[in-house]
């Protein structure tokens, strides 16, 4: 791999990827998904991440401990429960703003 190539993956990378619970808690216990869902989130997509988003909005210490990263209805209703709007309209916010530039 090149040099571009490594900068490249790391700023594909979630920058919470070393420090999250859900990876660290999970790996023993269900190895096989953990590895899918890094792939999808973590490594590729880590803006639509559920935990993520709570993390950046009200708090890492507000994600609940059982979340996983697909589960951005729950993730709504927490935002929502906090009082700082939803996943969706925060993510199409942020879209329009990147499509814009």
């Amino acid at each position: 791999m090149t040099k571009i190539d490594n900068e490249a993956i790391l700023i594909d990378t979630c920058p919470l990827i070393k420090t999250c619970l859900f990876v660290i808690q999970s790996q023993k216990e269900m190895p096989e998904l953990v590895e899918k869902l890094k792939d999808s989130y973590c490594l590729k997509n880590f803006d639509a991440c559920a935990r993520k988003v709570i993390a950046d909005v009200i708090g890492r210490d507000k994600v609940p401990a059982q979340m996983m990263p697909h589960q951005n209805m729950w993730a709504e209703q927490v935002l929502a429960d906090a009082g700082k709007g939803s996943f969706i309209y925060n993510h199409r916010q942020k879209d329009r703003g990147n499509r814009s530039q």
